[in-house]
């Protein structure tokens, strides 16, 4: 009976032992942060908020294995459990604007937001959302609030960037990203972005400079090697303008811009043939592509 008590009370301290390891690890980023708070849900241990945020970190789990059907759907059961948990409402935001469900993204960053008028990241959030949306306005007034909270908020001024990028203000675009590109050099969405809006701007050298950097960031990034052969392209510089949408098609062989643009450049070189063989097969891979090159004065 003796022997039976002691290993009675050994099984107990190992269970205990485990469940605070499982604690520790739910509340981390290791791949293991899934099945440790499956546990946890599941031994019934935990109620009320205690319980959300255990399914708030499992939605992050979820959320890093690239899951966004199973990351909303324990952000969505922390948020009913503890109608305060302001992080579930935020990154439900987040997944649905993902999602390319803008609004429903928006409606959940007003929640966030009622719980907490000066909750900066759902400011960033709803502003990224509303810009997706193609309502420029609402997202530079939400990254404004997001930055005016948060100075350094990186993300911010990386979301206002597009905005007004996407305006056309290509001259506030640039000011955003290089404030992105301050407070994160290592930021390569930031350093591509730059480089389109220097291009818009038809500033050709400095858009060179800005995918040269990103090139060197991640030498395998198709887009980044065909935008910089674009600059060269409008510089005329034709041999170091396919040059790089060789190489950008040896990384994908997939890349519509690549091959519309090489085509343009062989037309320019008198190949005739060479050149409407690729703006064709740019055609086929993506059907708008004339529309998207004629904005950026390419024809």
């Amino acid at each position: 009976m003796a022997k039976a008590a002691i290993l009675a009370l050994i099984f107990m301290a190992l269970a205990g032992v485990a469940v605070a390891d499982d604690a520790q690890v739910c509340e981390g980023t290791t791949i293991d942060v899934v099945a440790a708070c499956t546990r946890l849900i599941e031994s019934r241990a935990r109620q009320g908020k205690p319980l959300a945020n255990l399914y708030f970190s499992r939605g992050l789990g979820w959320q890093r294995r690239g899951d966004d059907d199973r990351a909303i759907a324990d952000y969505s059961e922390a948020a009913r459990i503890d109608p305060t948990n302001i992080g579930a409402f935020n990154n439900l935001c987040s997944r649905y604007s993902v999602r390319g469900e803008y609004m429903t993204a928006v409606s959940y960053c007003d929640k966030a937001i009622a719980l907490d008028p000066k909750y900066a990241p759902a400011y960033q959030n709803r502003c990224s959302a509303y810009g997706d949306n193609g309502d420029y306005d609402l997202a530079i007034a939400d990254c404004d609030m997001a930055i005016s909270l948060r100075p350094n908020y990186q993300f911010a001024y990386l979301s206002r960037g597009v905005a007004h990028y996407r305006k056309n203000n290509f001259h506030q675009a640039i000011d955003d990203y290089s404030a992105a590109i301050r407070l994160d050099p290592a930021d390569l969405v930031a350093r591509k972005n730059r480089g389109f809006a220097y291009y818009r701007r038809h500033d050709f050298d400095l858009a060179i400079a800005d995918f040269n950097e990103a090139v060197k960031m991640n030498p395998r990034d198709s887009y980044a090697r065909s935008s910089r052969g674009m600059a060269y392209l409008a510089l005329d510089q034709l041999p170091r303008a396919i040059a790089d949408f060789d190489e950008a098609l040896k990384l994908l062989p997939d890349n519509p811009h690549a091959y519309y643009a090489r085509g343009q450049a062989k037309l320019r070189r008198v190949d005739i043939e060479g050149g409407n063989a690729d703006i064709a097969q740019a055609r086929r891979l993506q059907p708008q592509i004339d529309q998207w090159f004629a904005s950026y004065g390419v024809k």
